[in-house]
């Protein structure tokens, strides 16, 4: 709902009033409302300590932190989870055709390091490549099919600025100051 700056009549509306008044887009709209959740919390707790009892009231607030705790964890998920990445790091004696097959099959840019290796202490390349997760088959299928003895891993990325990837706080910036 905040990417579309929507409200469902709740905390949120908080993260809606941040999003609109910060500088740095919507880094800490969600931390806004998981504070605010908890201050509810902490309040409702003590109100219920009152009726039913202080361990009653302590026991409530425990588990609703918890629950609070796990549904920011997959808030946050959502939010930034559609921005989530790979990196593949392929160290290969095949590097200019690992990147001529992962630039024209999977349509994304790559990076060539020179690499020296540890053990053998050969110089090799290392084709850096960002993919979003659902191209990971494909990519193995490449590297295998192109240098089945190329070292590869991949690398989970938090967040990816630049062409090809969506970026939710960017998007935040955008809608947040087109209504200027």
């Amino acid at each position: 709902m905040l990417s579309v700056n929507g409200s469902t009549g709740g905390s949120d509306i908080i993260g809606l009033i941040v999003q609109k008044h910060s500088k740095t887009g919507g880094r800490y709209v969600l931390r806004s409302i998981f504070i605010a959740n908890l201050v509810i919390l902490a309040l409702s707790s003590l109100a219920y300590g009152f009726v039913k009892g202080a361990t009653a009231g302590i026991n409530m607030f425990i588990y609703s932190v918890a629950a609070q705790f796990v549904c920011e964890i997959v808030q946050e998920t959502i939010f930034k989870g559609f921005s989530a990445a790979l990196e593949l790091e392929i160290t290969t004696d095949k590097s200019d055709a690992m990147r001529e097959a992962l630039i024209s099959e999977i349509k994304h840019g790559v990076t060539t390091i020179r690499v020296v290796g540890g053990y053998s202490k050969q110089e090799k390349k290392m084709v850096v490549c960002v993919i979003n997760r659902r191209q990971l088959v494909q990519a193995r299928k490449i590297i295998h099919r192109v240098d089945p003895q190329a070292f590869a891993y991949v690398e989970n990325v938090k967040e990816v600025i630049g062409k090809g990837f969506a970026n939710k706080e960017e998007e935040l910036d955008v809608s947040e100051h087109a209504g200027e």
